[in-house]
């Protein structure tokens, strides 16, 4: 059976007590832990040699079965260009091993082979590193593709013979093992390949320490709440308890290793652990750690954060333990250390954004130790940076949560940016993931996810990477590579949106600015810049759109168009767009054939290739001018379906605050990344710094003009059109219903002077409104206001 993950244990001395063990797959392996061989350099393992085949390559020579040369019996023994783990990183994740302690490797199939850990940790050069290899060349791939060995022992000699060839051979094992360990075919013919273990399962090592007494410790979560309150608990307890007894403090108790425990009256709760083995025993106890509430509506709460003490809380954790659903916790200023785990839908930010306040992960003894975990939906955070989780952990992890907004976060030397598992319908706003193995990772069925205005370059592997997961948008973001790694890699993923971004490729080694593979299909790809001096693009799926599906209004060197868009193709060293623009629209004039790696798939266009970088298709008529602070805005004809809501706004950094748009009759409202933006509509947004927002308008030449119901009082409207108009002819519908008008400067950030119906003068009806800005408007009774433009 082809194995996929490995079992590492360490035992006690008595070969029974298991002192450490861990288990993980050839993922981790690969993302966590040095990858020898390099996928290139073939490597051979010699078999038994037999008299026919010895008197074949040195006739009349006397027979030696060793082949001190290594020239007999190698071809047809090729095992490919390998990747893998050193078995040596692998007995470390379990506590390590001495050179006199014995390592057994067992297969699937039972098979058993034993060496000393000597041979592990200070291999002989002719015999290289121990390799558990999980890669067997591109014609094979890794073992969960057509890798059938599976995880697979290997030796990976430095030396070579005569013709440069790397091979295990027949002489190199009697030069670098005793002769207990050589291996003999049918126990007459030397052969290395002969210790060659496949798919291999478990690794253990039988130590000489001594078994030791347990320590007791364990987590909960989560540790608030309101009643009833269903509380995890998972043992961390040192050195192999084999018994456990709990006590909840309510009266209750367990003797699982794991339980769940659910509170149903309100209080404060002490949990006691303790574990024992054949050596002792140890007890934990956490003085009030569950805290439940009763349950019910309540008025929402702040609680604020800084470590000198001077506000509700010193620690993160602690706020976020006794906040509850609705409440807010605010971080002032200063370097915290942490592993946050938010499992209630709160709002926790900083209050002062990412430089100020920094939040370094506290523990990290495994890949489950990120900075700041969320467990619950419609979780906000925003505002930091975090950073330090190199273990496998995420600088933010997301489990099984939805309707979370994740916004002006900076995450760096972590293993992944931020991760999300299951989690579908949340929001990435203006983050940035850099020095990490991956920026942002996508697992799980993590669909509907909105990744915009984000910054994830030089990370190691990708800056974006999304498995499984489909129907997600990644918009106007900037992903530039780093050595060994590329822009976006889609595995598995269909119906993806990727549209406005920077995809720079600067890796020599031939990282990809996008890959598409494995079952990717139906992705939109299109307005992106593909900026590379190696390799811009692969695919090894299909069928996929590298164009827009449908046409829309462009600004080109001051003319407006309506068609198609693809994407703009660097062309270095001939691997790019080649063709020409003769009739000047933007748009090349011959597709560009994308390279499809598999000839199971059929051919792939651009049909549609820019002539310029992406940028330049954006005129000023298409553009939302922001100033530092707040803006009162409005969009002056309809948008295009798909980029008509308030994700447009997404790159703009608003440091935690949201968009808010305001109804006469249901009053103020906060919008989220999905909700559309009309015509007639005004909105609120605020930006730290001055920035243009792009718009894409809708390209129908044929629909009909917006309309809007305004109340009796106080509406928020837009104005449409691309040129200053009158606030006469603008409200010309509602000529016999308004009053007065007002006006928001966002360069002074403070309101203008109004405009009053029928007045003359300052405040005189004929003074202009602007394009792309919104309006007070008092109604003296309801009215119907029709839009000047469409």
């Amino acid at each position: 059976m082809t194995t996929t993950e490995v079992t590492v244990t360490k035992l006690a001395s008595d070969g029974v007590t298991v002192l450490n063990q861990t288990t993980v797959d050839w993922q981790w392996m690969k993302e966590n832990l040095p990858v020898i061989g390099d996928g290139e350099t073939i490597y051979y393992m010699q078999g038994p040699i037999f008299e026919d085949a010895w008197n074949e390559a040195h006739p009349g020579e006397t027979y030696d079965p060793w082949n001190p040369s290594e020239d007999v019996n190698l071809i047809y023994k090729d095992h490919g260009e390998f990747m893998g783990t050193d078995v040596a990183d692998l007995l470390d994740l379990a506590g390590g091993a001495e050179p006199q302690d014995r390592v057994k490797f067992v297969a699937s199939d039972g098979l058993p082979k034993e060496w000393p850990a000597e041979y592990i940790y200070s291999p002989n050069a002719r015999q290289g590193p121990f390799c558990l290899a999980w890669y067997h060349g591109s014609d094979t791939g890794y073992v969960n593709q057509s890798f059938t060995d599976g995880m697979r022992l290997y030796f990976l000699g430095e030396t070579t013979n005569a013709d440069g060839m790397h091979v295990w051979g027949n002489w190199d094992m009697h030069e670098s093992w005793a002769e207990d360990y050589w291996y003999y075919y049918s126990g007459i013919y030397p052969s290395a390949s002969g210790v060659s273990v496949q798919n291999v399962k478990t690794i253990t090592i039988y130590s000489s320490e001594t078994p030791l007494a347990p320590i007791a410790d364990f987590t909960a979560e989560p540790v608030a709440g309101e009643a009833p309150l269903t509380v995890q608990f998972n043992d961390t307890s040192a050195n192999v308890p084999t018994e456990w007894d709990w006590d909840f403090g309510d009266g209750m108790a367990s003797a699982e290793q794991n339980p769940k425990h659910t509170y149903q009256n309100d209080g404060v709760y002490t949990v006691m652990l303790t574990v024992s083995n054949d050596q002792g025993s140890d007890t934990c106890t956490r003085e009030n750690l569950i805290a439940v509430e009763v349950a019910g509506p309540h008025e929402p709460q702040t609680y604020v954060v800084d470590a000198d003490g001077s506000a509700d809380f010193t620690t993160i954790q602690a706020a976020v333990d006794a906040a509850r659903a609705g409440d807010s916790v605010i971080v002032r200023d200063g370097t915290y250390q942490d592993n946050v785990v938010i499992g209630k839908s709160i709002v926790v930010r900083s209050e002062n954004g990412p430089e100020k306040t920094i939040i370094r992960v506290a523990r990290t003894e495994s890949k489950d130790d990120h900075v700041i975990s969320v467990t619950a939906d419609g979780a906000v955070v925003s505002g930091f940076t975090l950073r330090d989780a190199e273990t496998g952990g995420a600088g933010l992890g997301v489990f099984d949560a939805t309707g979370c907004t994740f916004a002006d976060l900076v995450c760096t030397n972590n293993s992944h940016g931020i991760s999300l598992h299951a989690a579908p319908g949340n929001e990435i706003l203006n983050c940035s993931c850099n020095n990490c193995y991956r920026g942002v990772d996508l697992y799980e069925g993590s669909d509907d996810t909105l990744v915009t205005g984000c910054n994830l370059s030089y990370n190691a592997d990708y800056g974006i990477w999304a498995e499984s997961s489909g129907r997600n948008q990644f918009i106007w973001n900037t992903l530039v590579g780093a050595e060994g790694g590329g822009a976006i890699n889609l595995r598995a993923s269909c119906d993806n949106l990727i549209a406005y971004n920077v995809l720079d490729c600067c890796n020599p080694q031939g990282a990809h600015c996008l890959v598409v593979e494995w079952g990717s299909e139906n992705n939109t790809v299109y307005m992106n810049d593909f900026l590379s001096s190696v390799l811009l693009v692969t695919v090894d799926a299909g069928p996929n759109a590298w164009n827009s599906t449908e046409p829309f209004s462009y600004v080109y060197e001051n003319r407006t168009y309506s068609g198609y868009v693809g994407n703009y193709w660097e062309n270095v060293g001939g691997r790019g767009y080649t063709g020409e623009d003769a009739d000047g629209d933007g748009i090349g004039d011959t597709i560009y054939s994308l390279p499809v790696h598999s000839p199971e798939f059929s051919p792939q266009y651009d049909r549609y290739p820019l002539a310029e970088r992406f940028g330049n298709y954006v005129g000023e008529g298409n553009v939302i001018p922001l100033s530092q602070g707040w803006n009162f805005i409005s969009v002056p004809r309809t948008l295009a379906s798909g980029l008509d809501t308030a994700a447009v706004f997404s790159g703009v950094s608003m440091v935690g605050r949201p968009m808010y748009s305001y109804d006469a009759v249901s009053g103020w409202e906060t919008l989220r990344a999905d909700d559309p933006l009309s015509p007639l509509m005004a909105y609120w947004v605020y930006s730290e710094t001055p920035c243009t927002v792009p718009l894409t308008f809708d390209p129908d030449p044929v629909s009909t003009p917006p309309e809007r119901t305004l109340a009796q009082g106080w509406n928020a409207v837009g104005f449409t059109g691309f040129s200053p108009t009158s606030a006469r002819n603008a409200f010309l519908s509602i000529v016999d219903e308004w009053s007065c008008a007002i006006g928001f400067g966002a360069g002074e950030q403070r309101y203008e002077v109004s405009f009053i119906n029928g007045a003359q003068g300052a405040h005189g009806d004929g003074r202009d409104l602007e394009p792309m800005q919104g309006y007070w408007v008092f109604m003296r009774s309801a009215g119907r206001l029709c839009a000047i433009s469409g």
